[in-house]
């Protein structure tokens, strides 16, 4: 009970001459047994008028075991959140139920309340305890008790309604969105059906994991259930575990199946169960709870994360495509004619809608479906002229999309359906011959330049010069490309050349040249020009770079003086210069002391420092290129950068700014020290003057509690100090008093 309550009550209590013993005894006999105090709602003898307080509740109620065997040890983290007047002073009472055949742990040692271990023996019953909370806490504060060898309830599935949380301030019990199961369970459960529409045959794979003490040996059982209007297939060679038929005849019901495994499955082990021929259930959205499963070892059954829908079918159709020929000439593509059929059932009516003639996405052709009689359907379409490129075209298929309505036959609907296997036919194009020329057999490393290459496409007389571009290779490493430009009757040529330092010294032996055409390949638009490459592959060489040719390296600081915490504000750059002109050295340069390695573009190149790397005081960095087969190493002069400590900013807080005399103790002193800059947090001691405390930070955070008789009564006033460090400066807290009382 609150003091706020019993201030109350002593009044009224005072009022109709009761005594304050009386009180007492009262107040103590609520704190060693609160589950038989008076119910809300209900007021004592001689406090007419008062109404007591309504009931609230918490919040945000959830159990976690962290092991699910039924009848097992595990520690069980119950989290909740007390509500808007729910504070609970020291010595406030928490209750927590669960299934009955749960044993909570007697020992107060068991139970930790946000990280504090209770110190009152709890009070313990078949599937319930209460605690007292060793710590005060405020009213929206969110809480978990921490419990460790709590006896699981027995194997089962246990609806939320099973467990609740309670305290002595929030006083209706309130319970977790969803329950649990407790038993060897599976895990990961899922229903993959090949088809979504009802009562018709498909392909079901089912998967799970084992538990950790889930083994099956060869004959164990899985069982799977799904609603009752699913017919299960009754022989064993419908089913494969993972990709094993079962061999023994399974035990089928409406909705459910029971299969022996024909292979051994370990602990914790994924489970994949294809089933062959099952019959899909009725119509309806269907909830996961419709769908589980479960083994003779792991007997409790587990549902998917989601449930499943199957839908109305419609009646099938078959597509027919014919081709009228496998190859066209470029130009000549109208006489490619493409034959649709579309076949429904008999008696149904013939199908209605459209059809449409496709390679992989692209549509070549459409056409509305003509009636040939009876249930069947059919039409024709061509290509255009110049509609496709030479090449060949080997995803060829039709598909036909229903009508509205879809069928002669209104009783009755059409689905789409697609023709198969996939078709091929092929346009040809006209053959291109391709020359390379080179100016130069060898060069000088840094003169590359002046390699000029020559590249020639010939295309046939009468169908225009080539459109597109070339491109020189050597091996597959591209060397230079360029668009065609220079026409000579039925030819084009180009040139492109390399750049300076594009190569390194060596032989180039695999070069030659490549034509791609483009969109058009021809100038006379009648024709299609195909590819080509020239042969045979040439070869030039590159000299390499003097390999005594010195260097010279710099290196630049942004700042020369940063503050600890902000270090990545300091840009380090570096820069190496060759002897000679013309050239531009590669490779690295390493900054000592600065844990940086950079890789030169164009002879330059940058990095930042990582925040807090080093500490306060003064750094020397020196930046060293590494020089190369063609470069020489080198080092920069020395730079210094200036580390200054970072300013912080400490903060104390009380737990009450009021305590009784003997029993200073729950006075809570914490404190908090803040850096100049975020992602580091400051170590060190802060002291509080006035309390005889000294705390070691743990993540820029501490506290510590006042000694029993420490003052005397009275106003105190305290101040915390970080004491600062290597890093970072001293700083001071606030005031803050507390008063002392009898």
């Amino acid at each position: 009970m609150s003091k706020p309550h019993i201030a109350h009550l002593t009044a009224i209590l005072a009022a109709a001459a009761i005594s304050l013993p009386l009180l007492a005894s009262t107040s103590s006999a609520f704190a060693a047994n609160p589950r038989t105090t008076t119910h809300v709602g209900t007021q004592p003898s001689g406090l007419k008028g008062h109404a007591l307080p309504q009931a609230s509740s918490v919040g945000s109620v959830s159990f976690a075991p962290s092991d699910r065997q039924g009848a097992g040890s595990a520690t069980w983290t119950v989290g909740f959140t007390t509500s808007a007047s729910g504070a609970l002073a020291i010595g406030g009472t928490i209750t927590i139920n669960a299934p009955a055949s749960t044993t909570f742990p007697s020992a107060a040692s068991a139970y930790k309340l946000n990280g504090t271990t209770v110190t009152a023996i709890p009070t313990t019953a078949a599937g319930t305890v209460t605690i007292a909370t060793p710590v005060a806490v405020g009213d929206s504060s969110a809480i978990s008790v921490v419990i460790t060898g709590v006896t699981n309830p027995a194997a089962g599935t246990y609806a939320n309604t099973a467990f609740s949380v309670s305290t002595s301030a929030d006083t209706a019990a309130s319970k977790p969105a969803s329950g649990l199961s407790f038993g060897s369970v599976v895990s990961s459960v899922s229903f993959s059906p090949s088809s979504p529409v009802s009562a018709v045959s498909a392909n079901w794979t089912v998967g799970f994991t084992t538990s950790a003490s889930g083994a099956l040996a060869i004959g164990g059982t899985i069982t799977i259930n799904a609603p009752a209007s699913t017919t299960f297939p009754s022989a064993a060679s419908a089913y494969k575990v993972n990709g094993t038929t079962a061999t023994a005849t399974p035990t089928t019901a409406a909705g459910t199946v029971t299969i022996a495994t024909p292979m051994a499955v370990g602990d914790s082990s994924a489970i994949s169960v294809v089933i062959t021929g099952l019959t899909n259930p009725a119509a309806g959205t269907y909830a996961n709870t419709s769908f589980s499963v479960s083994t003779s070892a792991d007997t409790a059954a587990s549902n998917p994360a989601s449930g499943q829908s199957f839908s109305v079918g419609s009646v099938n159709t078959t597509t027919g495509l014919g081709l009228s020929s496998a190859s066209v000439a470029y130009g000549s593509e109208t006489s490619e004619t493409f034959t649709v059929t579309v076949t429904g059932q008999s008696g149904d009516g013939h199908p209605e809608g459209t059809v449409a003639v496709y390679n992989s996405t692209t549509e070549l052709c459409g056409a509305t479906l003509i009636p040939v009689g009876g249930h069947s359907a059919s039409v024709t379409c061509s290509l255009t002229t110049h509609e496709l490129a030479g090449g060949s075209y080997s995803d060829v298929f039709a598909t036909y999309s229903p009508g509205t309505p879809s069928s002669s036959n209104a009783n009755y609907t059409y689905g789409t359906s697609s023709s198969t296997p996939v078709q091929t036919f092929s346009v040809g194009s006209a053959n291109t011959t391709t020359d390379l020329g080179m100016s130069l057999t060898s060069m000088t490393y840094g003169s590359e330049a002046s390699e000029i290459f020559t590249v020639t496409v010939t295309g046939q007389s009468g169908d225009g010069h080539p459109e597109g571009t070339v491109a020189v290779y050597n091996s597959s490493t591209k060397l230079c490309s360029t668009t065609l430009a220079l026409v000579n009757g039925h030819s084009a040529s180009a040139t492109c050349s390399l750049t300076a330092d594009q190569l390194a010294g060596g032989y180039y032996s695999d070069v030659f040249a490549t034509y791609s055409p483009g969109t058009p390949s021809s100038s006379n638009a009648s024709y299609t020009y195909g590819s080509s490459s020239s042969t045979p592959a040439q070869a030039f060489s590159v000299g390499t770079v003097n390999t005594t040719s010195t260097t010279k390296t710099s290196l630049e600081l942004s700042a020369g003086n940063v503050t600890y915490g902000d270090e990545q504000v300091e840009q380090l750059s570096v820069s190496v210069s060759p002897q000679d002109s013309g050239t531009t050295p590669t490779g690295t340069v390493t900054i000592s002391g600065a844990n940086c390695q950079i890789t030169l573009s164009s002879g330059n190149g940058s990095c930042t420092l990582p925040a807090a790397y080093f500490n306060a005081g003064n750094r020397q960095m020196v930046a060293t290129y590494n020089g190369s087969s063609s470069f020489r190493r080198s080092a920069s002069a020395k730079e210094t950068i200036t580390i200054a400590t970072a300013t912080t900013t400490t903060r104390l807080k009380l737990s009450t700014t009021r305590v009784t005399y003997r029993d200073e103790q729950v006075e809570q002193l914490s404190v908090s020290v803040s850096p100049e800059y975020p992602g580091i947090r400051p170590t060190g001691t802060v002291t509080i003057s006035g309390a005889n405390c000294q705390i070691g930070l743990s993540s820029g955070t501490g506290s510590c509690r006042l000694l029993p008789t420490q003052f005397g009564t009275g106003n105190r006033q305290m101040v915390a100090t970080y004491n600062g460090n290597q890093n970072f400066r001293r700083s001071a807290s606030a005031k803050q008093t507390i008063t002392v009382v009898r």
